[in-house]
């Protein structure tokens, strides 16, 4: 269920990946938390790319907002496969729309793929990291972090659409 969450998420994100992937660490703990979120995360993104790559530029900006669009049309100009290193590796950086972009680019699949897995791979093991420690906190300090956690969410998701 877990893997299937984050290929979905890759898409529909209605929360962010981060939190999937905590919920994935404190189920399953770090190691197959992480084994399992980064499966899916890998899953959603591969299909994002293929599809971007065959139905082109009408179909990514179904997903990706025209501003945020433009906005990395010129990054990755400039940058092209470091640019999509980089911007993996950063957290809350909207690595789903990247996958999208990435399908445009004509850089080859097999290099896209390579730094997409080592782009993800640490952020998506420090959610699971993250959420396999929450299950030693306090059961007060465990509410005030997932109070603050659902706040954080909330936010994210109410700026994310304006």
């Amino acid at each position: 269920m877990l893997i299937l969450l984050q290929a979905l998420q890759v898409f529909l994100a209605p929360i962010p990946g981060q939190v999937l992937g905590a919920a994935g660490g404190y189920i399953f703990g770090p190691w197959l938390g992480t084994l399992y979120s980064m499966a899916g995360v890998m899953l959603g993104s591969i299909l994002a790319l293929t599809l971007s790559r065959r139905y082109g530029r009408p179909l990514v900006e179904r997903f990706v907002a025209k501003e945020t669009l433009a906005r990395m049309d010129e990054l990755i100009a400039k940058g092209g496969l470091w640019f999509f290193f980089i911007a993996f590796l950063l957290p809350f950086f909207p690595d789903d729309a990247l996958c999208f972009l990435a399908g445009l680019s004509p850089i080859p699949l097999r290099w896209l793929l390579a730094v997409m897995v080592v782009g993800r791979l640490p952020g998506v093991a420090a959610s699971a990291f993250l959420g396999a420690g929450i299950s030693h906190l306090p059961p007060e300090l465990l509410a005030v972090v997932l109070g603050l956690a659902a706040l954080l969410t909330a936010l994210y998701l109410t700026f994310r659409r304006s």
